[in-house]
């Protein structure tokens, strides 16, 4: 998982850099929206750091629009209520040194 998070972020947004602490896990069901193949998924969030000011960001236009930058009071009007649990979680992970395992709700 730190080494696919290394390679995503060197990819999407053209930042090198190593992953972090291991800040969450997130295990979800199959989607059913994903057909009779769908598989469980999980979910690995690790701490990537402060980003240096002036650091380039470059996009992966086939796969980002844009980029910003939002308090943790502007994240409900952006993510959807399961990636919301999840980055919400890794904060407070990130705040109290722990780390967080998210099973789905039966």
């Amino acid at each position: 998982p730190h080494a696919g998070c290394e390679r995503e972020v060197a990819e999407e947004i053209g930042i090198v850099r190593p992953a972090g602490r291991l800040l969450a896990v997130d295990w979800r069901l199959a989607a059913p929206d994903y057909g009779p193949g769908a598989r469980p998924q999980m979910f690995f969030l690790f701490d990537g750091g402060i980003l240096p000011a002036g650091s380039a960001i470059t996009l992966q236009y086939e796969e980002l629009d844009e980029y910003r930058f939002e308090p943790q009071a502007g994240l409900a009007a952006l993510l959807a209520p399961l990636v919301l649990r999840r980055v919400t979680a890794a904060l407070s992970a990130q705040a109290s040194g722990a780390t967080v395992y998210l099973p789905q709700a039966p």
